[in-house]
């Protein structure tokens, strides 16, 4: 799935979605694109006979946190010595990146983060 086509699903309108990556505000895993790209993420189709929505897949990173990160004390002291947002492109090796492997961390501006199951 493009980048565009989940930030329509999830609510931006195209010219301000073309104007941040114009201007090179979004950014994926911690890196900088300035052109539409393809985001490896679940289908929206069915899965096991459940319709996966676009609710499935992206998730607020406030609550992507609070439901699966503090939930784990040694996680949470990780992401607060190394940065939540650097630990999604880092080369440490440990559970805790294995987990965050399998979704990618979308920044839409200073403060909105939205974290897309892959």
């Amino acid at each position: 799935m493009k980048i565009t086509d989940i930030l329509k699903e999830k609510g931006l309108f195209s010219k301000d979605i073309r104007t941040r990556l114009k201007n090179g505000q979004l950014r994926l895993n911690g890196e900088v694109i300035k052109e539409d790209v393809e985001v490896t993420t679940m289908k929206l189709s069915e899965v096991e006979g459940e319709e996966v929505t676009i609710d499935d897949i992206i998730e607020d990173a406030g609550d992507f946190l609070f439901f699966n990160i503090v939930k784990d004390p040694v996680w949470l002291h990780r992401c607060q010595i190394f940065g939540f947002e650097e630990l999604f492109n880092s080369n440490i090796s440990n559970d805790l990146t294995d987990f965050l492997s399998m979704f990618n961390l979308l920044r839409l501006s200073k403060r909105e983060l939205i974290v897309i199951k892959k």
